[in-house]
């Protein structure tokens, strides 16, 4: 194993099938051909947090749709994106690495299970600035008030974060979102 009884590898079957069977019975969730994660961790917030750390770099901080994931569970995403000033070209587990140069303050930034990751209200922001090719509107609008339910996320702190980096890309949008939410919480 890795270093983590949460993932497992075809080196731990018995054969090369074994992953693929395991995916369709639903305990294990495949990373790539050779790897994946026990579904039984992926039920909790820390057990998502652990799973997460063996994917993210150790320098880096999990942001957008991995920290969601983390924070909400729902679909393992199929990238891994990062804030980080650094570069990376190599896949883990088949995934690549999209990075962000991105301020993120201590107070934007959690930990759970060694991961370092957005907070819920750093993360419902990420969410908003989303393109609509990575989630459709629907789907990031339901995503969004589920996590301000959830986390007790105050909108007006979002519209904080998103005027003080007024240049990220969809900020405009973002902040309309949250100024429409703004009373409804």
């Amino acid at each position: 194993m890795f270093g983590n009884p949460m993932l497992t590898s075809n080196r731990d079957l018995p054969g090369p099938l074994s992953m693929r069977r395991l995916n369709d019975y639903g305990a294990v969730r495949q990373l790539d051909e050779a790897n994946g994660y026990l579904c039984e961790y992926s039920d909790t917030l820390f057990g998502r947090g652990r799973i997460m750390t063996n994917l993210v770099p150790r320098t880096c901080i999990a942001c957008s749709t991995n920290a969601l994931w983390v924070w909400m569970g729902g679909d393992f995403p199929d990238v891994i994106k990062v804030i980080t000033d650094s570069h990376y070209r190599s896949r883990v587990y088949g995934r690549p690495i999209v990075t962000f140069n991105r301020r993120a303050p201590a107070g934007q930034v959690s930990e759970i299970g060694g991961l370092r990751l957005t907070s819920p209200t750093r993360t419902a922001c990420d969410v908003a600035l989303l393109e609509d090719g990575e989630m459709d509107s629907k789907g990031r609008k339901e995503t969004i008030c589920a996590m301000i339910e959830e986390f007790h996320i105050e909108p007006a702190d979002c519209l904080d974060i998103l005027d003080a980096n007024r240049f990220w890309r969809n900020a405009p949008r973002a902040r309309a979102f949250f100024r429409a939410i703004l009373h409804c919480f």
